[in-house]
């Protein structure tokens, strides 16, 4: 007896997507990231397919282009379809302890849209250029940023906090709660079509 597979029903939809690759374009040593370059995406900023606008940006505004007025970009290596993630980078130079950065923005309205979440550890990575080690990973178009410190909401127990170090090779460190550090806010959005909510 034989086993029928429907391979249409098997690959209507596809259960993940490859990483990004890293921004690191310079090899130091024969097989390194700089060499083979490994992950989806052209580069950091262009996408090997078109996002919901017709065009392979990764980081658009809410119509589909590049100047971003207020201070909100949208990041389509997250678009899954029906959501794609947003960050807002228009308070960066405020500093504040981790507790107001936690909740400075939850009720704010930036691009129409609020319910803004200091970014967790994976959504501060996922737009971290790493060709940039020790040269300030968020400066680059949107962000456009030499700030250092960043605190992000994944955090453990007791009175430290994690923060980002954006000229460090390492790229999360603690800082007391009670720092006053730097934030950059996120935001689930749906997508249908060309519009976002």
């Amino acid at each position: 007896m034989s086993t029928r597979i429907d391979l249409k029903a098997s690959a209507e939809v596809p259960v993940g997507m490859k990483l990004l690759k890293t921004g690191q374009t310079t090899s130091y040593s024969t097989g390194d990231d700089g060499a083979t370059q490994r992950g989806r995406a052209t580069n950091r900023l262009v996408l090997d397919k078109n996002n919901p606008f017709g065009n392979t940006n990764r980081f658009t505004n809410k119509t589909g282009g590049s100047t971003y007025a207020n201070s909100v970009a949208f990041d389509w290596s997250t678009y899954d379809g029906k959501t794609v993630l947003a960050y807002y980078f228009g308070d960066m130079a405020a500093t504040r302890p981790l507790a107001t950065q936690m909740t400075q923005y939850l009720s704010s309205t930036f691009d129409g849209l609020t319910g803004w979440h200091l970014t967790n550890m994976q959504e501060m990575l996922n737009i971290l250029d790493w060709g940039r080690l020790a040269n300030y990973q968020l400066q680059y178009p949107p962000f456009n940023t030499n700030l250092r410190y960043f605190w992000v909401s994944t955090q453990p127990a007791g009175a430290s906090g994690v923060i980002t170090d954006l000229a460090g090779v390492n790229p999360f460190s603690s800082s007391p709660k009670t720092s006053g550090l730097y934030g950059m806010w996120v935001r689930e959005c749906t997508v249908s079509k060309t519009t976002i909510s």
